[in-house]
């Protein structure tokens, strides 16, 4: 490996690393939706702004086309 791949590598690496918890917070409030939650957003018929926004999200991770 040449000296700018380790560079590029090592620069990557700490990037991840900065971004990893956050990854996994939002994991964990995925994992923590229930039924209801669904149940809820679904009664919108026009969601606010941050909802919308937050779902969309939601649809990138889960991979579901929105």
């Amino acid at each position: 490996m040449t000296l700018q791949a380790v560079c590029y590598a090592d620069d990557a690496q700490q990037e991840l690393n900065q971004v990893l918890p956050a990854l996994e917070a939002a994991q964990k409030a995925l994992n923590a939706l229930n039924k209801n939650d669904i149940i809820e957003i679904k009664t919108f018929t026009k969601p606010p702004a941050l909802v919308q926004l937050t779902m969309e999200g939601v649809c990138i991770l889960l991979q579901v086309p929105h």
